[in-house]
């Protein structure tokens, strides 16, 4: 991160604050169902806004609610994915939606969500996964690339790699409508998984983003 020489004093103290309370407020984040739940009611403005401020430096997985997707610092042409994002009802159609060639496009597409022994561990290279529930829930995992090992080789094809899922995933989401999951390449997981003991049908969309886009 770039700083500018000649700051006040006062502009800097306010920027270690804010940095000091972001960190804290990581520190407090609690992925589990239990967790997401609750924070649905307890996670203040504060608390929101200095984790985008961690999430946008570290560059790590962004969980979300739709409705804040302006909050963050988005190049102006990724824009139309997150306006088709909002747009979308649970009568939208299955199908591919190119919103910007093959830069920017969008599957929405259903089926039922899965065991931990039928779901995949995967990442991607080229894209940056945008992922929304429009119907029904399911959890997704979250693993850092760097401590996997892989399953199958990367396919420059299908822009995807498949790794081993030996390891306990580093956090839990659970996606509803209304909320969604902004997935680098550095970010391994694993969707579809059920809820519970019993598979539902979920209606998902998943918006792919191309990594250079995002750079601006």
């Amino acid at each position: 991160m770039q700083v500018a020489i000649g700051w006040e004093t006062k502009e800097i103290r306010f920027l270690k604050s804010l940095y000091s309370k972001a960190f804290s407020a990581m520190n407090r984040l609690d992925f589990t169902p239990s967790g997401v739940e609750s924070g649905k009611q307890n996670y203040n403005y504060m608390d929101f806004h200095t984790i985008r401020i961690m999430k946008e430096m570290r560059k790590i997985m962004i969980v979300d609610l739709i409705d804040h997707w302006t909050f963050y610092a988005f190049p102006a042409v990724c824009h139309c994915a997150f306006e088709f994002l909002a747009s979308l009802d649970e009568d939208a159609e299955e199908k591919k939606y190119p919103l910007r060639g093959e830069d920017i496009f969008a599957r929405v597409m259903s089926y039922q969500t899965k065991s931990m022994e039928e779901a995949v561990l995967e990442a991607h290279r080229n894209y940056v996964d945008i992922q929304a529930i429009v119907r029904g829930h399911e959890y997704i995992d979250w693993y850092p690339v760097n401590r996997l090992e892989v399953k199958t080789s990367y396919d420059a094809v299908k822009d995807v790699e498949f790794y081993q899922h030996s390891v306990p995933s580093s956090a839990r989401v659970e996606l509803v409508a209304g909320n969604f999951a902004l997935l680098y390449p550095q970010d391994a997981h694993m969707p579809q998984l059920r809820v519970g003991d019993v598979a539902e049908t979920v209606k998902k969309v998943v918006l792919k983003v191309r990594v250079d886009l995002l750079r601006g």
